[in-house]
């Protein structure tokens, strides 16, 4: 394989002479991540693509619904073409003849300019980043978006929208800041826009509240065959997973607490000194 140097140092591009991936645009995609690393071009930090990823076998003028994605191509004449695409993109390959090129991005990009190393286009492959494919957005009840830590007692509301997930059906659970499950929520069905909506309300007045809490979602209904033999639920039947923390008991309420301890504690010791 001949690479060529590579354009910019942040994003850029390498052309390998002979590009024959078995399988799918999923394994060229794997291919590409290898011929990144013996670049030594900086993959994004999460970003696997090989696993989600479309193909075109045309460069030709047009829009395209692909299983995972939505791409429009412009101004191509069979050599060069530009693109934009409804989900962010980390790499283009650009088959030709029995090679290829490979545009990589630092940052995954929705739209920018590719060209062929020589020969015309015979097709391209678009890979997808896979860790990053979810998108959470916490509210409160009345749609306002969250800023900051959300309050003990807060009815909580988590949208979350999955790239390159074609199944309607996942299982959510929200695990607590000691890592227990405080609540498993089956059949979570899309919604019209496609995305996965979760309500759910936190404990009020709780110490043990304080912290970092964690949505993590899961293919399928339910968590049945999601479990090992301890009846631990395993990472790699996770989509993906986030984190939004929650406040600690306000300081009037701790105060309460340590004032009834220590009013209880002078009463014990009165009664048994009596």
């Amino acid at each position: 394989m001949i690479m060529m140097p590579l354009a910019t140092a942040d994003d850029g591009w390498t052309d390998v002479s002979d590009w024959s991936p078995e399988g799918g645009p999923d394994q060229e995609c794997e291919q590409a991540d290898i011929i990144c690393e013996q670049a030594d071009i900086i993959v994004v930090p999460g970003c696997e693509c090989n696993i989600i990823a479309d193909k075109i076998e045309t460069s030709a003028n047009g829009e395209y619904g692909l299983k995972y994605n939505t791409v429009k191509i412009t101004n191509s004449n069979g050599y060069s073409f530009d693109w934009e695409s409804d989900d962010p993109v980390c790499k283009v390959i650009v088959k030709a003849s029995t090679g290829a090129r490979i545009y990589y991005y630092d940052n995954p990009v929705k739209g920018g300019s590719a060209e062929t190393y020589g020969p015309a286009i015979s097709h391209i492959t678009f890979c997808y980043c896979d860790d990053d494919s979810c998108e959470h957005v916490f509210s409160y009840m009345d749609g306002d978006e969250l800023s900051g830590c959300f309050a003990q007692g807060s009815t909580v509301t988590d949208t979350i929208t999955i790239t390159g997930y074609d199944a309607t059906t996942v299982t959510i659970i929200l695990r607590d800041p000691a890592g227990d499950i405080f609540e498993t929520y089956d059949d979570v069905n899309s919604d019209k826009d496609g995305k996965f909506v979760v309500t759910f309300t936190l404990p009020k007045d709780d110490l043990s509240a304080e912290g970092d809490w964690t949505v993590e979602v899961y293919d399928g209904a339910d968590t049945d065959g999601h479990e090992d033999e301890n009846g631990e639920l395993e990472d790699d039947d996770m989509i993906c997973s986030t984190t939004f923390c929650v406040s600690g008991v306000p300081e009037f309420i701790a105060g309460s607490f340590m004032a009834l301890f220590l009013v209880g504690g002078i009463y014990f010791v009165m009664r048994h000194n009596t």
